[in-house]
């Protein structure tokens, strides 16, 4: 269990350990690094090309759909998992 970020819900981890890898990737970081209040552009560097490319993958690792208005309202690796978690599916 994820300790210390305030983005388990009832003990459930998905999708942190995959979108931690993904933005780790992006961000040439390590995904211990990205803790919940880390900001996608200020402190992983993803500028506005980059993160499309991120949402892409994400459309298509999580089936779903998200619009330009939803992008844009993620900051930080929080609002990145609540916005899969409303709009994503598990692909197990």
């Amino acid at each position: 269990m994820l300790k210390n970020n305030g983005l388990t819900r009832g003990g459930e981890e998905w999708p942190l350990h995959e979108l931690r890898e993904l933005l780790a990737h992006f961000g040439r970081c390590k995904p211990n690094r990205i803790k919940a209040s880390t900001r996608l552009r200020e402190d992983l560097g993803i500028d506005s090309f980059t993160a499309v490319e991120v949402l892409v993958l994400i459309e298509q690792r999580f089936n779903c759909r998200l619009s330009e208005t939803e992008a844009e309202k993620v900051i930080a690796f929080r609002d990145l998992v609540d916005l899969v978690r409303r709009k994503g599916t598990k692909n197990l």
